[in-house]
């Protein structure tokens, strides 16, 4: 716009600056409020609703625990979840001995308060009895009955215990400990001996986190992987387990010695040892009327 002159051309002007009208202004301001309220927006679904990044098995202030191994037979202290579980069969005849080996899974209770304990149903082998035994690494040489198999469910007894539906499966075993040993299940939960319980993670949270599951088992310690499949009682996942190492607890690491309980492992497919299924734990404790041992009390769903 050219300056403006005086009638008489003497003086000169600098423009006016342009004014807006009303309606152009509100209009603006109008945007910016918008464009706030969606980056509120925005920013609420990524930092609340939406799903939390992958758990990587490495989480802080974890103390390490044995992996990769190749174990015979493995036992600590004490009966905890990870230690290895075995009933025997006699032949009549000859006297020869033959174990049926297995990992106890997570401690807890039933609802009458009596101390239990888990592993995979499996595990109760038709012919072996009743009443698994463990080792202490004191005294390696001396079986200790851990107590008797109560309820159980495998894969060829759908919704015995566990609704399952006709596809889908439930493969857990509810030992009752001796009372002689009862008192010990609330101070011997820790996984391994380090890892404390402290949440129980159901197939909602599964589906909507792409987490990383560990298991520890009595041949092969902790080894961990991605979940590739969840159903309404199991969860399959890239994690190795070998022979011996059904029942074993699997998890979620949470930080600071802390996990979160998911399932029980049942196996691997024929020749697919680095591919793992586990029964859902949370089913069978509302199926069974049981709670875990867990440092404080448990929750069920949510990892924190």
């Amino acid at each position: 716009m050219s300056d403006v002159f005086d009638p008489d051309g003497s003086t000169a002007y600098p423009p006016a600056a342009p004014v807006n009208p009303p309606r152009r202004a509100f209009r603006r301001i109008l945007l910016t409020v918008v464009g706030l309220v969606v980056v509120i927006v925005v920013a609420f679904v990524v930092l609340i609703l939406w799903p939390n990044p992958t758990v990587p098995a490495d989480q802080p202030n974890m103390t390490p625990v044995a992996t990769g191994t190749n174990n015979d037979w493995l036992s600590f202290d004490d009966f905890v979840p990870g230690t290895a579980i075995a009933t025997d069969s006699v032949d009549a005849t000859t006297g020869e001995v033959d174990s049926h080996e297995c990992t106890l899974a997570f401690l807890g209770r039933d609802a009458t308060d009596t101390a239990i304990a888990f592993t995979a149903g499996h595990c109760r082998k038709e012919g072996f009895g009743d009443r698994p035994y463990f080792t202490r690494a004191t005294d390696p040489d001396t079986h200790v009955e851990l107590g008797e198999f109560t309820t159980s469910q495998t894969g060829a007894e759908p919704s015995k215990v566990v609704q399952t539906g006709k596809d889908d499966w439930a493969d857990f075993a509810v030992i009752a400990v001796d009372p002689d040993l009862a008192e010990d299940v609330s101070p011997n939960a820790r996984i391994a001996g380090v890892y404390r319980v402290t949440k129980v993670l159901d197939h909602h949270y599964l589906l909507n986190n792409n987490v990383t599951l560990c298991k520890f088992g009595f041949v092969s310690g902790e080894t961990c992987g991605k979940v590739e499949v969840v159903t309404g009682t199991q969860v399959q996942a890239d994690v190795y387990s070998a022979e011996g190492d059904s029942g074993s607890p699997a998890y979620v690491k949470l930080g600071n010695d802390e996990v979160a309980a998911v399932g029980i492992l049942r196996g691997s497919p024929e020749g697919e040892d680095d591919y793992s299924e586990f029964t859902l734990i949370a089913p069978v404790l509302d199926a069974t009327r049981t709670t875990l041992v867990c440092d404080p009390a448990c929750e069920t769903g949510q990892a924190n």
